[in-house]
């Protein structure tokens, strides 16, 4: 575990992928649809619309008050754009604005999260610095 916070962000039309380490945002809300995953095997604290619960990962809906708070932990963090196709895929399937929240199937996301680490892992060890 590295004891120097770090963050690397990947950038599409569509939605900005974080991983990382640190994480000390306050209560906010925003209109992207914000995707949670741990990778280090160990819940997280999230508070959602005031009630504090521990995840594995979590799904939280656009314009949702929310407050996370990572201290060198390695973390996996999608912000969705809320008016992609994909965001208003999974708009609908939180029944637009009526849930706030999932908690996602922790279990089904390994082996995407294995084959994904594992590149960009990969990655990592290739990449020169200038």
């Amino acid at each position: 575990m590295p004891s120097t916070p770090f963050a690397t962000a990947f950038a599409a039309e569509d939605h900005l992928t974080l991983i990382g380490t640190d994480i000390d945002a306050n209560d906010h809300k925003h209109t992207f649809l914000q995707l949670l995953i741990s990778l280090d095997d160990a819940p997280l604290t999230i508070t959602v619309s005031g009630q504090t619960l521990q995840a594995k990962s979590i799904l939280i809906n656009s314009n949702v008050t929310h407050k996370v708070t990572l201290k060198n932990r390695f973390y996996w963090l999608t912000l969705i754009n809320h008016t992609s196709p994909v965001g208003l895929c999974l708009k609908h399937q939180l029944m637009n604005e009526k849930i706030n929240y999932v908690v996602l199937d922790y279990k089904k996301l390994i082996p995407s999260y294995k084959a994904i680490s594992s590149q960009y892992t990969s990655w990592q060890g290739k990449r020169s610095i200038c």
